[in-house]
């Protein structure tokens, strides 16, 4: 899966690294403190937002910004493109779960996992045009699998969160859940009583989570789909008959 973010140059990133809060802070950090003044001021963007600890304004923030240990409290509907972000890591990790039990090796806490991080300096603009963001990950990662998935999602979610606060929204701040924006208000659990596994769908990042319904719903590339109504082809289409 490709990952591209509105970002300019940014210093290549060290190789080795723990997993979770204070890697992704950091490789944030790095990146802070070589954006050129051109950098700064090219999209007019919160770059401010980068400064001290960027990712404490987060957490406990919208629907889905929920980090470390919190993971799993996230619901109801993405608020904006920073939440947005917090619920495609939170669906990342979630797979990385789901996807190790399959296998043998066991990832209760993806987040607390210790990977090699890749240099993101080339997804910039494009720069790894063709390249896999997963595999980069894993190359670096080859006996983990645990340690290659979660590289991939939290590598993109780094990138993607730079490029949104290098970007032309301000940071909005009201979705702060101790400044008083309410989370159980504003962000309704659906409720229903469908008991069915979860399984996964889509590449390594993105990769997210849903409800098998007992076989009524697959995969089909990156996109869920009745499996009574289509057909999933080899080309990962759908239609009603391949």
């Amino acid at each position: 899966m490709k990952a591209t973010a509105a970002v300019s140059s940014i210093l290549l990133l060290s190789k080795n690294a723990f997993a979770g809060y204070s890697e992704i802070e950091s490789m944030i950090e790095q990146a802070q403190a070589n954006l050129t003044t051109m950098d700064r001021n090219l999209g007019g963007g919160d770059t401010a937002f980068l400064m001290g600890s960027p990712l404490e304004k987060i957490n406990g923030y919208g629907c889905w910004c929920f980090l470390q240990e919190e993971h799993g409290q996230g619901a109801g509907e993405a608020q904006n493109e920073v939440d947005a972000h917090c619920q495609t890591l939170h669906h990342g990790y979630s797979c990385v779960k789901i996807d190790a039990s399959y296998g043998d090796e066991n990832c209760p806490q993806p987040w607390a996992i210790e990977y090699n991080i890749i240099p993101l300096t080339a997804w910039m603009f494009g720069g790894n045009s063709g390249r896999d963001m997963y595999a980069d990950c894993k190359n670096l990662n080859q006996d983990s699998e645990c340690a290659a998935r979660t590289c991939a999602v939290e590598s993109f979610f780094t990138l993607n969160l730079i490029g949104e606060f290098l970007s032309m929204k301000p940071f909005d701040a009201t979705l702060k859940h101790s400044d008083g924006w309410s989370h159980s208000d504003n962000c309704p659990r659906k409720l229903g009583s469908d008991q069915s596994p979860l399984e996964c769908c889509g590449e390594y990042p993105p990769r997210f989570p849903y409800k098998t319904k007992d076989g009524q719903r697959g995969c089909c590339g990156d996109k869920t789909y009745d499996t009574n109504l289509q057909e999933c082809c080899s080309d990962n289409t759908l239609s009603l008959v391949c």
